[in-house]
């Protein structure tokens, strides 16, 4: 939950007073100057608080699926359609929709496998897939629907058009979560999904408030303000104690990943 006490309507208050309280201007006027802010707040920085983690279930592929092509061969791939409210059908497959939270998808950070010894879970055992950038993926698998296909764990995946694809043929059911960074949900009465940044909000909103209106001067102020708690705030966001990971070890005989240290960067106990 957001550390923040300030509702829409307060932001809205405390950007007007800083305007001088002036009537030329309406509430939905600053409302959309503060879902700017967080728009451009969003862009400098993937911040903690907006990663998310989503969900969904890959059934097999069979003949008999809807997941293939106008000559009924099957695909060697699968789609996932990242665009909110809406529903796609790519290369003469149907995909399916993912949903994500907060204001949707911004960055992808990581797409995990699961699978069990029974389809449907529980699921006991789990992967990374590894990314393959666009140009590659076409390159490596330049025919997706080739009736030549390969079935089996998915091992890599690509994004395109909004779209996540996924390779090889999933040959039973796998749990499929993503992680990532989410662009913050708009301002409509509830408070910001940004934790403890209503002052950056309020001063950079003040900021595009000044400027709208010809008040360059003090809109250069206002934004001079926002920048500073903008490095702060990614200092601090940067500096969280738990996300400093510190590998070491050489010995072979530790409880890391298989005897093999180095493969294992996450364990700070390890060795001698």
């Amino acid at each position: 939950m957001a550390h923040s006490d300030l509702t829409a309507a307060n932001l809205v208050t405390q950007v007007k007073a800083n305007l001088g309280n002036r009537t030329d201007k309406t509430d939905a006027n600053l409302l959309e100057w503060l879902n700017l802010a967080q728009t451009r707040m969003a862009r400098r920085h993937n911040w903690n608080e907006l990663h998310l983690t989503t969900s969904q279930t890959i059934d097999p592929l069979t003949s008999a699926s809807t997941f293939v092509d106008g000559g009924g061969t099957i695909a060697n791939y699968k789609t996932y359609n990242q665009k909110p409210g809406t529903s796609i059908i790519s290369t003469g497959h149907t995909g399916e929709t993912i949903t994500y939270g907060n204001g949707g998808l911004k960055a992808m950070e990581s797409v995990r496998v699961s699978f069990g010894d029974t389809d449907g879970g529980p699921y006991t055992r789990s992967y990374m897939l590894s990314y393959l950038g666009r140009r590659q993926f076409r390159r490596l698998i330049p025919n997706p629907e080739s009736s030549v296909a390969i079935e089996g764990y998915q091992t890599v995946f690509t994004e395109e058009n909004e779209q996540l694809y996924l390779y090889k043929i999933p040959n039973r059911k796998y749990l499929i979560e993503i992680g990532y960074f989410s662009w913050p949900a708009a301002l409509v009465t509830s408070p910001s999904d940004f934790d403890g940044k209503d002052d950056i909000l309020i001063n950079l909103a003040t900021s595009i408030g000044f400027h709208s209106l010809g008040m360059k001067e003090s809109g250069v102020q206002y934004y001079a303000m926002s920048e500073a708690l903008i490095q702060d705030a990614i200092a601090e966001d940067e500096a969280t104690p738990s996300h400093v990971i510190t590998g070491k070890g050489t010995s072979a005989s530790t409880t890391g990943l298989g005897g093999d240290p180095w493969n294992d960067p996450f364990v700070s106990s390890i060795g001698t």
